[in-house]
Order: structure tokens, then sequence, then C-alpha cells
């Protein structure tokens, strides 16, 4: 019995070694090398968008100091986002990224966060509180006005047009509405907005249902401005099932692997759009350099491309990756 109970506690304490084993081996580099883990909570899983960031964490990964995975609900929902990040918090992670469905929703929990020791970076929330920093591919106001710029040309600076966006909770896509207005307002007086911010909530079906009354209701309606991917992707539909490419002009933020049908058959004018990927990397770098108590400042390079040289205002680091995709030119995009 000695013996056998002798042969249990030495089989335990083997195994318990070669589990603290593995758990070192997961948070350190193969040249032993320590490593961050940074997880990445996105508005929504399994989307084109987040499959295409998804490369960025899989390219800073390579390096071997961040151990950066993405996490986020089925749907965007912000009290999902806000569970997922409690449960972030009890696992203790290093860092936590998020691109917020509601900032309001999120900036308690974004201090709980920080409170417990967590670095936590926001990208698509500039003006966001409780965060280290946020992460923005491009000046908003800029990206609206241009925005504006890409619709007015396409609608020959005059007529009817409408705006939507994912949520009204979704601080990018309101600051862009109301950018793109203003451009509007200053420098093509003979376009009017008749209707401002509809909300499609970040869906297809709902874009495409919202797009089929707007054009009912204003029967002169002659341009959307679209924020959200999945917006886009709905008006793309609506505007193509009602015969109407060519005569309504509709642009919005999508990346071409999905808005290219729409953009081949001209039910979409054009796309806006900054590279997913890029957006991936340059968080998880902010994150690292911040872990590490390194200084982030105004020509910082992140390491990649549209992210060489970073404008930092307050606690918001600007890159320069605003790209734009016509029929023309969406072979260049191969995202």
């Amino acid at each position: 019995m000695k013996r056998k109970s002798l042969l249990a506690f030495v089989l335990l304490i083997a195994f318990s070694a070669s589990l603290f084993a593995g758990a070192v081996s997961e948070n350190t580099s193969s040249d032993g090398t320590a490593k961050y883990r940074v997880a990445n909570l996105v508005k929504q899983l399994g989307t084109a968008w987040y499959q295409r960031q998804q490369l960025g964490l899989d390219e800073i990964n390579k390096e071997g100091v961040v151990d950066a995975f993405m996490v986020g609900p089925q749907t965007a929902d912000p009290a999902a986002q806000v569970q997922i990040m409690e449960d972030l918090i009890a696992q203790g992670v290093d860092a936590i990224t998020v691109v917020p469905v509601s900032v309001e929703a999120l900036e308690p929990v974004c201090k709980k966060a920080r409170d417990a020791g967590i670095v936590v970076i926001s990208h698509e929330a500039a003006g966001m509180q409780n965060v280290d920093y946020d992460v923005e591919a491009f000046d908003n106001a800029a990206y609206g006005a241009y925005m504006m710029d890409v619709l007015a040309k396409n609608m020959g600076e005059e007529g009817e047009y409408v705006t939507t966006v994912g949520f009204l909770t979704s601080k990018s896509h309101m600051e862009w509405t109301d950018a793109a207005v203003a451009r509007q307002l200053e420098a093509y007086p003979n376009m009017t907005c008749v209707a401002d911010k509809i909300e499609e909530n970040d869906n297809s079906k709902t874009g495409y249902d919202k797009a089929r009354e707007l054009v009912r209701t204003y029967p002169n309606l002659k341009g959307f401005l679209v924020s959200s991917m999945s917006g886009t992707q709905g008006v793309g539909l609506a505007i193509e099932e009602m015969g109407l490419a060519g005569e309504v002009a509709a642009i919005g933020t999508c990346i071409p692997s999905v808005s290219g049908p729409f953009l081949e058959s001209g039910a979409l004018s054009a796309t806006t759009f900054w590279d997913p990927a890029g957006a991936g990397y340059a968080l998880n770098k902010v994150a690292q350099l911040v872990l590490e108590g390194k200084t982030i400042e105004t020509g910082t390079d992140l390491g990649y491309n549209g992210y060489n040289s970073v404008v930092v205002k307050d606690n918001v680091i600007y890159g320069n990756d605003m790209l734009t995709a016509t029929k023309d030119n969406m072979a260049d995009y191969p995202f």
C-alpha cells in the first residue's frame, strides 16, 4: 500500500511539473523571450473584415513577443462584448485591444481592466477615455469628408442623398457621417441630405431593407453614404435588385472581397476602407510598446504600411491608410 501511495505521489508531481512546463512554453517564444498575451476583442467574429484583421495578428505573432488572439460575439452586441471583456479580465491577460460596438457600454469595463493592470487599446473609438491609446487608420473627420467627395463626384454634385450608420453608438461611424455632411454643406450646395444616420445595425439584411424603404420614401433619391461593411453589402444588393445601378450612386466602407460583385455591376460606385490586417498589426504593436514601457509619439514607426509615421494627439494614434476601390482598380486590393 505504501509503495502504491508513493508511486501515485510521484506521478502526481510529474504531471504537475508537465503542466507547469506547458504553461511556461505557452508564454515564451522558442528562444525563451517572454511573451505578452493580448486579446483582440472585435465587434463580430467570422466576418470577412475580421478574417482579414486576423492576418495582422498572425504577422505580429511571428515576431515572438506578442501572443495575440481574437475573440468576439457572434453578432455585434455591446452586452456580449462587455461579458467577454469581463472574462478576459478574470483570465488576467496582459492587454486587450477592443473595437467597441458601443463606446459608452465599454467604458466602465475598460476602466475595470486598467484598474486590474491590463493595458487597453481601442480602435474606431477616438476620444474613448478609459484606454491607454486609441488607434485609428486615419483622421476620422478627414475620412468622412473624403467619403463625401467620392459620393459627390458620382452624383454629379447634385441631388438628394441619405447617410447610414451601423449603430448610433458606433463612434467612428457617427464622426465619419458628421464630417461628410459638413463637407457637403461647405462644398456641394446643390446636394441635400434628406435622411441622416439611418441605423442598420451592422447587418446586411437590415441595410437591404432600409435601402428599399428609403428609395420608396424619397423617389428623387440619388445617393447613399454608408458607414458599415454589412450595410454597404445590403445597400448594394437593394440597388442591384431594384435596377437602379447607374441611377443611384452608393459608396460605403467595405473591403473589395465583399464589395467586388456590386462594384462590377455598378450597384456600388466605390468603396472606401483601410486594410484590416494593418489595423490588427498596429493595435498589437501599440499594446506591446506600452507593455514594454516605450513611448509612442508623432513620427513613431509601428512597422506596417500605413502606420510608418503615425501622428499622436492626446491618446489617439493616427495612421495614414485611407484606400478607395472602384470597378477599375479593385484588383489592386486582393482582400
